[in-house]
């Protein structure tokens, strides 16, 4: 496919007119009675065509046809939008897999594209003939945690913020938020010598940052700012040459506080409020922000109560789009910001030194021309002034499609796209939990051999039982658990097959009393093991001095199967011999049947610490 087509002089030109003009000629034909040739002179426009489109000859569009029908793409473009709605918009090469999927399923062969997959000009083209409605677009990531905020949720809020808004005037109605101004002018396009795979500009940069609370009315009325340094002292140069009103502080974490958001309160919020009330009224005022703990406290809600000022707090996760600071104020913010950052740099090394922190900021709210203006739509924008949900409300996924419009094959298509999209964006599936990380046991230099689930184990320097160097075939002997681990059908494939036993085992030599005992109790009935219970179970590994060292561990049954038993160990307490632990990372591993002495009695459970008083009579005493 020719990316720039090119006319050839002398050819003739197809469709060289707009459909709106040759609706025009059709309509004078029809009511002011002009021929077709009369009036083609009138629009540009051959007769012929005209008498075509009047007799409704030749209603295909002309050229080669397009891969898919008006149908398919139509359905295409409604499942873009559907994707994009719920939060998962496609891009470029998703779209263009999903044609070629769709031309693998139909078993359509089309020769334009290579092995069915589309290219870049398909692609603009796709976009070009549905203009009207899907745009690429630079897109923002939010979390799970803010797709998941409902409807429901938001419903809420309005309804009682609604009650608080009443009778509330414009300049009455304050927003804040704390935001970060970075060291890092970011990326922007310069232009390079063609060709050249990374273009670079020297300029420094690092990962400092200084927090600014910014705070503003629903009149537009952006309130002075507060600055907050990491550091344990305040210096008098810091505070020099910054914006009107504007008050400083600083903490070890560089963030707000409670102390500091109450500094906060009480030198630029209050005041403002107080001026507000010159007249010595007592007009009801509201005090917007996000849900942070740090921002409430006993001093605050008291002086609140004072003035009438009612304290609301937005839904968890939603200040994206219920944040009029955040949806409209803080992006041309930090676009001036970063443009003030570059000039610095261009000039000086390092970062900006705080000191001239305050001068530079001032430099970018004077250069933020429309403030006030951005201000006024992150409130309209956000719903709450003027008051209007719908503003927050339409920007969440329609839980229910009107699909009356669509035929009935395609509203079934839609409503199982939905599951699809309302599964991804409100599941609360999380990722799968990472297993104990272990040292595998082969001398240095030399190469593994077989599965690392085979031949390794956790090591303990300072565990005088702990395994030799060498990756030993005591592992793989009849009494390790690895040699039969059950198929991967079962849950117990993804259990570890070695586990850090040395220091959390039973201590002791073979003696023929414990050899005794361990013959005694080995031939447990392992249909009597039941979910819950506590086993004394066998494990043989390498010693230091190179011998197969066997060693008793106890275990609580997790799951069992024909014959292996998921258990989850418990560690010998080093202060009290008689208790046992669960320790804080769960320390799971498949026991084979003939690993099993026997079930212990339920033990005696104090603060989380299990007594077996059983097994140290027997095997020890």
């Amino acid at each position: 496919m020719a990316r720039k087509h090119k006319k050839v002089p002398g050819h003739r030109s197809y469709a060289n007119f707009s459909k709106e003009s040759l609706l025009a000629a059709i309509e004078d034909v029809k009511t002011k009675g002009l021929s077709y040739r009369q009036a083609g002179e009138k629009y540009g426009i051959t007769g012929s065509t005209i008498y075509r489109a009047f007799k409704k000859k030749h209603p295909k569009s002309y050229g080669r046809p397009a891969v898919l029908t008006e149908d398919e793409e139509r359905k295409l473009v409604h499942g873009i939008l559907l994707a994009s709605d719920w939060g998962f918009p496609f891009d470029k090469l998703d779209i263009c897999l999903l044609v070629k999927s769709f031309l693998d399923n139909e078993g359509r062969t089309e020769l334009r594209f290579k092995k069915n997959m589309p290219g870049r000009d398909w692609y603009l083209s796709f976009i070009g003939r549905h203009k009207k409605i899907l745009s690429p677009r630079f897109c923002q990531n939010i979390t799970r945690a803010r797709a998941g905020v409902s409807r429901e949720v938001l419903e809420k809020y309005f309804a009682n913020l609604q009650i608080s808004l009443h009778g509330v005037k414009p300049n009455m109605i304050v927003n804040y938020d704390e935001t970060n101004m970075t060291d890092d002018p970011q990326r922007a396009k310069v232009v390079v010598r063609r060709g050249a795979k990374y273009p670079e500009r020297v300029m420094d940069h690092s990962k400092v940052s200084v927090s600014v609370m910014f705070s503003g009315t629903a009149s537009g009325i952006v309130l002075p700012p507060m600055i907050v340094y990491k550091s344990e002292h305040l210096y008098d140069t810091w505070m020099e040459n910054g914006p009107k009103g504007t008050i400083y502080g600083c903490s070890k974490s560089g963030w707000f506080d409670g102390h500091l958001f109450q500094k906060w309160f009480c030198n630029i919020a209050l005041p403002y409020f107080r001026s507000c009330d010159k007249g010595g009224g007592n007009s009801p005022k509201v005090l917007i922000g996000d849900n942070l703990a740090s921002h409430l406290s006993m001093p605050v809600i008291e002086e609140c109560r004072k003035h009438n000022i009612k304290f609301v707090l937005l839904p968890p996760n939603s200040t994206h789009i219920c944040q009029p600071l955040d949806v409209a104020f803080f992006r041309p913010l930090k676009i001036k910001w970063r443009q003030t950052l570059a000039e610095f740099k261009a000039k000086y090394k390092g970062t900006i030194p705080k000191n001239l922190f305050p001068r530079y900021l001032n430099a970018t709210l004077e250069k933020l021309e429309n403030a006030s203006q951005n201000l006024c739509s992150g409130f309209r924008a956000t719903g709450l002034y003027p008051f209007n949900p719908q503003q927050v409300l339409n920007k969440l996924p329609a839980e229910n499609e009107d699909s009356s419009a669509n035929s009935t094959a395609d509203g079934s298509w839609s409503e199982a796209f939905i599951e699809v999209l309302r599964e991804a964006r409100f599941g609360q599936s999380s990722a799968p939990r990472v297993r104990k990380r272990r040292v595998v046991n082969v001398n240095p230099g030399l190469s593994v051999n077989g599965s690392l689930e085979d031949t390794s184990i956790d090591q303990d320097p300072s565990s005088t039982s702990a395994p030799s160097t060498t990756a030993s075939s005591t592992l793989a002997s009849t009494s390790a658990p690895t040699t039969s681990a059950p198929t991967t059908s079962t849950p117990y494939a993804k259990a570890r097959t070695w586990s850090k036993f040395s220091s959390e085992s039973v201590d002791f030599e073979m003696t023929d009393v414990h050899q005794n005992a361990e013959s005694e109790h080995e031939t447990a009935n392992f249909c009597l093991i039941k979910t819950g219970d506590f086993l004394l179970v066998k494990l043989m590994y390498d010693s230091r001095s190179n011998k197969a060292v066997q060693r008793f561990f106890v275990a609580k049954v997790l799951e069992k199967n024909e014959s292996v038993v998921y258990c989850s160990f418990l560690r010998k307490s080093a202060k009290a011999e008689k208790v046992f632990l669960f320790p804080s990372v769960e320390d799971t591993f498949n026991v084979m049947k003939e690993n099993i002495v026997k079930i212990l009695r339920e033990p005696r459970v104090v603060r989380g610490r299990h007594i077996f008083t059983e097994y140290f009579t027997e095997q020890i005493q």
